[in-house]
């Protein structure tokens, strides 16, 4: 785009030096196709950061909702349906709820989760599969204290799906 830019005007300084005739139609139109171009770009341009943007909004909902259902409420179905094929097939379904169990045991009763920060990569698949990964950070009070949380999520064409959760207290 930009050495399509910068070479159609060369072309017609080139053309003006060789006292080659330009009609001015034909400028319009090679200026037209230009601004054609430049306009598809900045629009996808703008289509892809509203799209990241959507995403990043949807995963913060998601994270909410995640953070709630497996720290406050210690929903062991929920863990167990929104856990990625990945940490099933590593671990089992113990294996993915024996870190719930583990948390009820050392955190207790978690109140007042928020999200703190969302972090996501996107990754494309071909033919045609964009997906995301990343983390989601948030807080919450225990009886540690201030709590940090962590969940690290994936979102493919079936949604949003765990990959694993973590928690740390800085007071222990």
């Amino acid at each position: 785009m930009i050495g399509g830019c910068l070479f159609a005007p060369s072309v017609h300084f080139f053309a003006v030096r060789q006292r080659a005739e330009i009609r001015w139609p034909e400028k319009l139109a090679v200026a037209g196709v230009f601004l054609l171009l430049i306009a598809s770009f900045f629009s996808a341009f703008v289509g892809v950061n509203l799209y990241r943007a959507t995403i990043q909004r949807e995963a913060q909902n998601y994270g909410e909702e995640a953070l709630r259902r497996i720290f406050v409420q210690n929903d062991t179905m929920f863990l167990l349906d929104q856990a990625s094929d990945l940490w099933k097939q590593r671990n089992g379904n113990l294996g993915v709820t024996l870190p719930m169990t583990e948390k009820y045991l050392r955190l207790g009763e978690v109140e007042n989760t928020r999200v703190t920060g969302t972090g996501l990569r996107s990754f494309y698949e071909f033919p045609a599969k964009l997906r995301y990964r990343g983390l989601i950070d948030g807080s919450g009070v225990a009886r540690c204290g201030q709590v940090s949380l962590r969940l690290e999520v994936t979102r493919s064409m079936d949604g949003w799906r765990i990959n694993g959760f973590w928690w740390q207290c800085p007071n222990r």
